[in-house]
């Protein structure tokens, strides 16, 4: 009965609010009602701006049918340490990338002189270098997730605040970014 209720004003209101956008200035307004709402929209020019818009009366019509919410069925009220996770763990996997492959670059200086001496191209070298980094960075990523994902799961089971799931990408999409951000 009270969404009802609350629907049947707020039908009413926008009607309102439609009829005093719909004048170009609070001198054309007759009634009371419409010059307040007039004179209030006025001052807000950028709402102004948007309320003639289609999308906004379909998502107002929306509304009121209840076909949307008008409010989220949760709330979010710091999600700071979700994004300072998901940024430790990227700044983290790069910097694990970097020093695999630059340990692997230093490593075979004296080996990669020796085979263009004998004819072979960087090119080639190149790929079959970024070829086998994949699949170390593969494993080392798939191992760093699984870790990260464990510790988790227990902080949560010890009773501490979870990560906001709805600021987090899938398991699998997360540790494909991280594997493509490390190889990178």
């Amino acid at each position: 009965m009270v969404s009802l209720c609350n629907s049947v004003g707020a039908t009413r209101i926008w009607g309102e609010v439609r009829e005093a956008i719909s004048t170009g200035t609070v001198a054309e307004q007759d009634a009371t009602l419409l010059c307040q709402i007039r004179v209030f929209l006025d001052s807000q020019f950028k709402m102004l701006a948007h309320l003639p818009e289609p999308s906004t009366e379909c998502l107002i019509r929306s509304f009121l049918t209840d076909a949307i919410p008008l409010a989220p069925d949760r709330e979010v009220l710091d999600s700071s340490d979700t994004f300072k996770w998901l940024s430790l763990i990227s700044i983290c996997l790069l910097t694990l990338g970097f020093v695999t492959g630059f340990r692997e670059i230093v490593k075979e200086r004296s080996i990669f002189d020796l085979e263009r001496k004998h004819g072979w191209r960087i090119p080639a070298y190149i790929i079959a270098k970024v070829a086998a980094l994949a699949v170390v960075l593969l494993v080392q990523v798939a191992i760093f997730r699984t870790t990260v994902e464990l510790g988790f799961r227990l902080r949560e089971a010890f009773g501490g605040d979870s990560l906001v799931l709805l600021y987090r990408r899938s398991i699998v999409l997360s540790a494909s970014m991280d594997w493509i951000a490390a190889l990178a």
